[in-house]
């Protein structure tokens, strides 16, 4: 097998990983989905901000089944800009009766268990995708049913309840090559010990390790709230997860090299969000 992760001296790491991604989608046309997902790794720690890498790996642990971490890949996507179109997924498969029977196999999957919120948002994804918009409103309405904390659920059905379905991405015969940000968030740069605080006296206490997992305690008149779970940082994105769901996923804006802006999807756009600092 040609090793595909090691690509010219001369060339950019967006060109790398261009060419992984051209890769990855070859083998997956041919159904070979762990090479594929191996390809999409690689391409993504070459520029770790390309939504369209997150897109396709999410697509691919679809194909394997692996419904719970599909799920997570795509609700990054979801956070920050439209999804693919059908013209852009359908153009990845040899024949729609292979992503036919994929999805055949995620709706029997709900259906064996209703009480899985990211199998329900999964399935939503798919739907909007296709076009079924008021299955896929019913089924974003049932993952922020089973998950109070999912406010981009509420979002995306309230949106497509409404009639309006998210913006579309440009209409293309194959997904646009990955660009490389300007300057890529790393968990590196976050970890350490946070403090923010709301207008109405919350006070938030984050702390975020190397080794992937954070603590996030909320304080609101008197009275502690405390998550933890393993955490990522993905297209800018802070993506704080508890066995496995997201709990909470924000766009990420570093302000200095002791403060950062934590600000979750959907907000009012004169919210400012939260300003951590150490």
């Amino acid at each position: 097998m040609t090793d595909n992760s090691q690509g010219a001296a001369s060339e950019s790491p967006t060109d790398q990983a261009t060419d992984l991604l051209n890769a990855a989608r070859n083998v997956f046309e041919k159904g070979e989905y762990p090479e594929a997902l191996s390809l999409c790794n690689t391409a993504i720690s070459k520029t770790p901000n390309a939504g369209v890498l997150h897109e396709f790996r999410g697509l691919t642990q679809f194909a394997l089944k692996d419904y719970k971490e599909a799920a997570c890949t795509i609700y990054a996507v979801l956070s920050v800009g439209p999804g693919w179109d059908w013209t852009t997924l359908s153009s990845l498969y040899p024949d729609v009766e292979v992503y036919s029977s994929q999805l055949r196999a995620l709706e029997q999957y709900v259906r064996a268990n209703p009480n899985v919120a990211q199998a329900h948002f999964l399935l939503a994804y798919h739907y909007m995708t296709c076009g079924h918009v008021d299955a896929a409103a019913q089924q974003f309405k049932a993952a922020a049913e089973l998950n109070s904390k999912d406010q981009l659920s509420v979002q995306l059905a309230n949106t497509l309840t409404k009639g309006a379905t998210p913006d579309a991405t440009p209409t293309a015969a194959k997904p646009a090559a990955p660009s490389a940000p300007a300057k890529p968030i790393e968990s590196a740069m976050l970890v350490g010990d946070w403090k923010a605080s709301r207008s109405d006296g919350t006070n938030i206490a984050l702390r975020l390790s190397k080794e992937g997992k954070y603590t996030w305690k909320l304080t609101q008149q008197g009275k502690p709230i405390e998550y933890n779970g393993p955490y990522s940082v993905a297209d800018g994105l802070l993506i704080l997860k508890q066995n496995n769901a997201p709990v909470m996923v924000g766009q990420v804006t570093l302000l200095a090299d002791n403060q950062f802006n934590f600000r979750l999807p959907g907000d009012n756009p004169s919210d400012p969000g939260l300003t951590f600092g150490k």
